[in-house]
């Protein structure tokens, strides 16, 4: 799957950090991640993630489905990869 390219857009008003998709096939949907959770399977040494998101801007009246959702977490995977690299990402427990 083909990660989409994106920018941070933030919201005056909520103060809150939007993602815009500006490629692919949800081009100019807006959201934020909500909740983002690890669940560890240690007999399996395995983690899946779970995570919310809200739709800001459906332009397009994209439908919410699977695909989408795998869309959004893979999306979230690259986002959460860069900034562990810079070190600008906050895990709590």
């Amino acid at each position: 799957m083909t990660i989409p390219e994106f920018e941070y857009i933030d919201d005056e008003v909520d103060g809150i950090c939007n993602i815009k998709i500006t490629s692919g096939d949800y081009k100019d949907l807006v959201f934020h991640y909500g909740k983002v959770q690890f669940q560890e399977d240690e007999k399996n040494e395995t983690a899946a993630m779970k995570f919310t998101y809200n739709i800001v801007d459906n332009p397009n009246d994209y439908e919410y489905n699977d695909n989408l959702t795998n869309v959004l977490g893979d999306l979230l995977v690259v986002i959460l990869d860069e900034q562990l690299k810079e070190d600008e990402c906050e895990l709590k427990k």
